[in-house]
């Protein structure tokens, strides 16, 4: 069996590490077949019953708001990982463990999912335009919550049980 581990600073990296640019790689692709889907579905609802609903106008501003998040602060980062990335396909760099793990991208996603699931939640219930902002209100809320218990998980490489945790896969040090 070979080792599929790489290294970076002369440590091995688990395939941890591999996923997450793999994922950061193939996500974008996902990104405007799902914006369709709820633009369309929410189109569908809305004409169905009427554009002057509350969560019609609150879940289209919402909508906007994801978009704005992605391109603030999603963007440039996936690009600088994109970048470091091509430029050493089969290690992990240092600089490319810290853009996996920086923590305004990952607060971007996890507030981006809650605002959708919110989204979603105002589709299904059909609420005025007060509820539908309390929802979305809950939705932030949530998202904010996910994103600082993500702060509060370690993000640099340290040795436990003689091991060094990288990314959260321990491995063997070579000493």
């Amino acid at each position: 069996m070979t080792n599929s581990r790489v290294t970076c600073c002369g440590t091995a990296i688990g395939s941890l590490a591999m996923t997450r640019i793999h994922v950061i790689r193939i996500v974008p692709w996902f990104y405007g077949p799902a914006f369709g889907v709820v633009l369309f579905s929410g189109q569908y609802l809305a004409s169905r019953i009427g554009w002057n609903q509350g969560w019609v106008v609150v879940s289209f501003i919402s909508l906007l708001v994801i978009g704005l998040i992605a391109a603030i602060f999603s963007r440039p980062r996936v690009s600088a990982i994109h970048k470091i990335a091509k430029e050493s396909p089969d290690k992990v760099s240092a600089a490319l463990e810290t853009g996996l793990t920086n923590p305004v991208l990952l607060a971007s996603v996890r507030l981006r999912v809650a605002l959708l699931l919110g989204i979603f939640l105002l589709m299904v219930s059909k609420l005025d335009v007060w509820w539908s902002l309390v929802t979305m209100a809950g939705a932030v809320s949530l998202g904010l919550i996910l994103t600082v218990s993500g702060w509060a998980e370690p993000r640099n490489p340290r040795r436990r049980n003689g091991r060094t945790v990288i990314l959260g896969t321990p491995t063997r040090s070579a000493e």
